[in-house]
């Protein structure tokens, strides 16, 4: 499992024993093996904390390389997710591509439909009229054989991140003077892969491009909602 939280058993006033205690950060991956003595746990994978949702880890499993289907670009406004996006299509057109390139115009029944069905990644309105990025047109850039470069809202991953459908790579750009991008960082860290403090451009444009190779070289810790 890949934890979500970090702990120290120096720091466990409830521990009897802080010796048999095992430090871990957030994100490290924890193998739970099974002894000859039984023990009976009880084991939770989020708990409620003032209304909110807290998890405190996630089941993963261990992969071959293999490259993903959608590139997340998530981040506060004016951080430069676009131009990275246009960048990254544009130098690399047989590799990338976005969806939404072209606008369809459906009637708002239809638009209203769809999105109650749950085809829509985001949608919204403005000035009267209803607008999104639908789910088939992120399958139709897959379809070609390119990945999906996404500029979507983080409210978006968690519907990425629960399909084995889409097996998406989330990057987050940030400022470090942004509040809001340390904001996203905590709440959204669950479904982030990187965070990249976006000073330069081309600094930027590079660590992507590089954490994209090692996908194809190196083993990966995905959810198991991917496999099985």
């Amino acid at each position: 499992m890949r934890t979500l939280f970090e702990y120290s058993p120096k720091e466990d006033t409830l521990i009897p024993c802080k010796e048999i205690g095992l430090e871990f950060k957030r994100g490290d991956i924890l193998q739970i093996s099974k002894k000859k003595k039984k023990f009976v746990y009880e084991s939770r994978s989020s708990v409620q904390l003032e209304g909110a949702e807290l998890a405190l880890y996630e089941e993963v499993a261990r992969t071959p390389p293999f490259l993903r289907r959608i590139l997340a670009l998530v981040g506060t406004k004016g951080v430069g997710r676009r131009t990275l996006k246009n960048r990254l299509i544009q130098e690399n057109p047989d590799r990338f591509g976005a969806s939404g390139q072209s606008y369809r115009f459906v009637s708002r029944e239809e638009m209203e439909r769809d999105a109650h069905a749950g085809r829509f990644l985001e949608h919204g309105e403005h000035n009267g009229h209803l607008y999104g990025t639908h789910l088939d047109s992120i399958r139709a850039v897959i379809k070609e054989g390119k990945m999906c470069i996404l500029d979507c809202a983080p409210q978006s991953l968690k519907l990425l991140h629960t399909s084995s459908e889409f097996l998406p790579y989330v990057e987050e750009d940030m400022k470090q003077t942004l509040e809001d991008s340390s904001r996203i960082a905590r709440q959204y860290e669950k479904y982030i892969d990187l965070v990249i403090t976006n000073n330069n451009n081309d600094t930027t444009y590079s660590k992507i491009l590089d954490a994209l190779h090692s996908l194809s070289t190196d083993h990966q810790w995905v959810p198991v909602s991917w496999i099985y």
